[in-house]
């Protein structure tokens, strides 16, 4: 019992989510879980073991702390587990929004890297009509690429807020 209630209110069931670090928590929970296995076995053990108690007690014999015991086990144990698949469901939820913001950072970090490229190539307007054309093109490429950027951006930002 105490095993049980020392697991149930572990900090890591207990508290928070942190966002920094869902991949450090994702390791702590996979290790409390391989140390639950065998209070599981245990608790399995303790089940079978009341229950074939209670079957073969005499009709005389008061059972009913054993069956309270056992329901206490079998409680306990549930919130345990309980716990734990929904603290490993929120980690992995993390884990994967952390891997599409740090996707997200990168192609950003590319397209500044591709947009400053694109500004240092920018040359002073030409006299000539033929090259400064040429030139406004440019222009209105890099405008539009900064302008799909921008679109993008507004995007994941909704998409966030929305999250």
């Amino acid at each position: 019992m105490q095993e049980l209630d020392a697991a149930r209110e572990s900090e890591l069931l207990s508290s928070a989510l942190k966002v920094a670090e869902p991949g450090t928590q994702a390791e702590k929970l996979k290790v409390l879980k391989e140390s639950l296995k065998n209070t599981g076995k245990r608790v399995d053990d303790f089940v079978s073991d009341c229950k074939l108690l209670i079957r073969t007690a005499g009709a005389e014999a008061d059972t009913t702390e054993l069956d309270k015991t056992l329901q206490d086990v079998c409680d306990k144990w549930s919130e345990v587990s309980t716990s734990l698949a929904s603290k490993e469901r929120e980690v992995d939820a993390a884990v994967q929004q952390l891997g599409r913001y740090e996707d997200a950072y990168k192609g950003l970090l590319n397209w500044l890297e591709e947009t400053e490229e694109m500004m240092e190539n920018q040359k002073p307007p030409a006299a000539d009509a033929k090259v400064a054309k040429a030139q406004m093109h440019a222009y209105d490429v890099l405008m539009k690429h900064i302008e799909d950027k921008d679109l993008r951006s507004e995007e994941i930002f909704d998409e966030r807020s929305i999250n």
